[in-house]
């Protein structure tokens, strides 16, 4: 699951799984193929069309060697296969299929987040090109580039910072919501979008989402649940229950629960999303579950426990700011509370709830 978005302004190669991916964040463009093909590539993507499949048996091998065979087998295993005999369309399809419609935090964030060993899950060989400054890596990180809807002025330079005004994140928003309502994913562009994402489980509150999604219709909002079952078992009559409601609710409450249908659609669901659901009752560290809150901007609606707590200002505590509306862990009462907070605010305070939303990933700057 994705965890911080990085804006360095360069292309990214990573897994295209919903529970875990791997980025590499190139520090210049290409720099880390060009390092492994021994070629120099311009800045220009379709400069790829001279790679040959020798090549692209080359960069299968240093893939392995710098991320690991375990890593790249369990992440990559289309990518290798199809670079042994198309280097070129490979390369191309996954470098643009790698964009995320995700906003960003700053390059001075995400280099202070790594120099604080986050860089684990490198084999040697990439912790050494790491030490070297030829790549940055984030497990489970989600990337940005010129392919991303928020991206409305094309790609930035390497390592300068981005930086947006809420007229820019609520746009990019609003189109990629345009694009699931002409897709016939949601009904309407108008609507707030309330998004969960995690695991159907107890520890991350999901017994509390058959409430939610009724308070979410209540609002007049929409309903994304991404999600995985931990088992058949495990919270059964809750996981029927939020079938029951998708079914009565067709484009109103949105179940992903297969990874096709998540890898299909779950990056222009996070895009759009107003709202990011986070009822956790158990969490250390704050970042993984507030991963796309981060990332995109979306106020979170959350239990604000543990780690939680180091990246939020919750609503009405710390004058007009605020990134987030919190609840009492566990209480379907307070959490269905905040969701009706949440869709006042979305119909009578729209845009200094973006205005807010903007300011998101600064609060992660502040993060020790």
């Amino acid at each position: 699951m994705a965890s911080l978005s990085v804006a360095l302004g360069v292309d990214v190669i990573h897994s295209q799984s919903f529970h875990t991916g791997f980025a590499l964040v190139l520090k210049h463009k290409y720099k880390f193929l060009a390092d492994a093909l021994g070629l120099k590539l311009p800045r220009s993507m379709m400069t790829l069309h001279s790679l040959d499949p020798d090549q692209g048996h080359q960069l299968s091998e240093h893939l392995i060697r710098g991320l690991g065979k375990d890593v790249v087998t369990s992440y990559f295993p289309e990518m290798l296969e199809r670079l042994w005999t198309n280097p070129t369309t490979t390369l191309l399809h996954y470098l643009k299929q790698s964009s995320s419609a995700l906003n960003t935090v700053s390059y001075r964030t995400a280099k202070d987040l790594l120099d604080k060993s986050l860089s684990f899950g490198l084999s040697p060989h990439g912790q050494e090109l790491y030490k070297r400054g030829l790549l940055l890596a984030l497990p489970n990180g989600v990337m940005v580039d010129q392919f991303s809807p928020l991206n409305l002025t094309g790609p930035p330079p390497a390592n300068e910072d981005l930086s947006f005004d809420y007229r820019s994140i609520a746009y990019g928003r609003s189109r990629v919501k345009a694009a699931l309502a002409e897709m016939g994913i949601v009904d309407s562009a108008d609507r707030p979008l309330f998004t969960f994402v995690g695991r159907f489980s107890q520890d991350k509150g999901a017994d509390l989402i058959v409430g939610a999604s009724r308070a979410v219709l209540s609002e007049g909002g929409n309903m994304a649940i991404l999600t995985s079952r931990v088992s058949k078992e495990h919270l059964k009559e809750e996981f029927q229950e939020i079938v029951k409601i998708a079914n009565q609710h067709p484009r109103r409450v949105i179940l992903l629960d297969k990874r096709d249908m998540q890898q299909r659609f779950g990056q222009l669901i996070r895009a759009a999303t107003d709202f990011s659901l986070v009822p956790s009752r158990r969490e250390t560290f704050g970042l993984v579950p507030l991963e796309f809150f981060v990332a995109t901007g979306a106020t979170a609606i959350a239990s604000g426990i543990g780690g939680m707590q180091d990246f939020l200002v919750p609503y009405g505590t710390r004058g007009q700011y605020y990134n987030a509306i919190t609840f009492r862990s566990g209480s379907p009462t307070s959490f269905e509370g905040a969701i009706g907070i949440a869709g006042r605010l979305y119909r009578h305070d729209f845009s200094s709830l973006h205005a807010t939303q903007s300011r998101v990933m600064s609060d992660v700057d502040q993060y020790d």
